[in-house]
């Protein structure tokens, strides 16, 4: 399987790059990257701006369909990904359990989605997604209509992991936390010392995403 990392997202609330902000001494990204290395063989990174993840040392692609929001990045994983399954995350995700992902991964079977419905609802970009998807997300882009990743699920055969299995393995619901915000960035900095990762936060900067370099055509 792949792990393949979406840091395509506009941060409009956080109003700059939220994959290379700085938590525990790294980026967000790379925090993911190291995460995933001890669970997929591959890991690749989809983004309009290419240029700013070289230096992590794993495959990185443009978004082929661009403002198509995450259902677009999804695709462009799976058709640019080497394996049939894979495993989708967001790159604003810094507490992932990978007890809990090999759980799920366990779980994938012949299933063509596999995604945890937890307190907040789907965690679409916390999810298994098999290459049988692409067609389905095709359809889904010609019809201009169901651009929602979760349009896709009643499309698909998709297998729910429910939220009383998701505690068994993150009984603190950090697995999904998610940074969109400075004050969900000063949360997670406040999580993390208080919790075995020790490391304090580092200063994130600026850098607005529209200062990257790289930014893919079309």
């Amino acid at each position: 399987m792949t792990g393949i990392i979406l840091a395509g997202g506009e941060n409009r609330r956080m109003g700059q790059n939220k994959a290379l902000l700085r938590l525990n001494g790294q980026t967000l990204v790379e925090g993911i990257i190291d995460r995933l290395q001890d669970l997929f063989p591959d890991i690749l990174i989809v983004s309009s701006y290419p240029e700013a993840y070289q230096q992590f040392g794993v495959r990185v692609v443009c978004d082929i369909v661009p403002g198509k929001g995450p259902l677009g990045g999804i695709y462009s994983g799976l058709v640019q990904s080497s394996t049939a399954q894979n495993f989708v995350v967001a790159c604003d995700m810094p507490f992932l359990n990978l007890t809990l992902i090999e759980h799920m991964q366990s779980r994938m079977g012949e299933s063509d989605i596999l995604i945890p419905k937890g307190r907040r609802g789907y965690e679409a970009l916390h999810a298994f997604y098999s290459n049988t998807c692409i067609d389905a997300i095709e359809k889904k882009f010609a019809g201009r209509t169901g651009l929602q990743v979760i349009d896709l699920l009643n499309d698909v055969r998709t297998v729910e992991i429910e939220e009383e299995e998701i505690r068994r393995f993150d009984p603190d619901g950090s697995a999904f936390f998610n940074i969109n915000t400075p004050e969900d960035l000063e949360r997670a900095c406040r999580f993390a010392e208080r919790s075995d990762l020790r490391v304090p936060c580092k200063d994130p900067g600026r850098g607005a995403l529209a200062d990257t370099a790289g930014h893919c055509a079309g």
